[in-house]
């Protein structure tokens, strides 16, 4: 398991070299893999039908999108898992930004990429960031344009943005927490959740696993990468 705090000097070094496109980013995917900015999941479509309040739940980090939904959902602690950096430092952002930001601010500063005031809404939403996603997006915002942030290669797939308004009705379609009344619902609800993010492969889930009521793995379970992951892939399908 790569921990975060422990490896942030070397996270920070090899980040300016992404941002600056002079690091290869292999197609494996590894702890400087691209993020996906929204979910490409129809999460809405399941998720929305669970009774979720007040269960407890491991699910893959992604976009952060998962983890969001199942808090909208009432979910009231989450072990969340990613081998991507890049996945749990955009969490913790649209977590700070959630915690503090209105809908419409929250729509400008992650589907409009000409917005003007991109800066100035990350010093608002930085005071809710924690301590080592602060360190990060501090870092990235002194190496990078700020409008530029979301088209560098820290992320994988960039939405389109020409109409703000558009992309978001698009995405709040297939993750329920982008429509406005659940946003604001979301705000109230994400404070009371307790949320537990992880730098791992799935094979090294044994390490933070317990009992969960829900375990949410989008496409990840169906790869077998080796023995190890075998074993614990049919341990939780038990």
């Amino acid at each position: 398991m790569f921990v975060i705090e422990r490896n942030m000097p070397k996270i920070l070094e090899t980040t300016q070299l992404v941002l600056a496109r002079k690091y290869h980013q292999d197609e494996d995917y590894n702890c400087y893999s691209r993020a996906y900015l929204f979910t490409t999941e129809n999460i809405s479509g399941y998720m929305d039908s669970l009774d979720m309040e007040g269960k407890e739940v491991l699910t893959v980090i992604g976009s952060g999108d998962h983890i969001l939904n199942a808090v909208l959902n009432g979910a009231k602690k989450i072990d969340a898992f990613d081998i991507s950096v890049y996945a749990i430092m955009l969490y913790y952002l649209k977590e700070a930004a959630i915690k503090t930001l209105k809908y419409e601010e929250f729509k400008d500063y992650f589907f409009d990429e000409s917005c003007p005031n991109n800066y100035m809404i990350y010093q608002k939403l930085r005071e809710k960031l924690r301590p080592e996603a602060l360190k990060f997006w501090d870092f990235v915002y002194q190496n990078i344009d700020a409008n530029e942030i979301f088209n560098s290669l820290i992320f994988r797939i960039r939405i389109d943005s020409t109409n703000p308004d558009v992309a978001i009705k698009e995405k709040s379609r297939i993750s329920s927490y982008l429509r406005r009344d659940n946003y604001y619902k979301l705000k109230e609800l994400i404070n009371l959740c307790e949320v537990n993010c992880y730098c791992s492969e799935f094979k090294e889930l044994d390490e933070i696993m317990s009992t969960y009521d829900y375990m949410f793995f989008s496409n990840i379970i169906q790869y077998q990468i080796d023995d190890k992951c075998e074993e614990l892939k049919q341990a939780i399908l038990r």
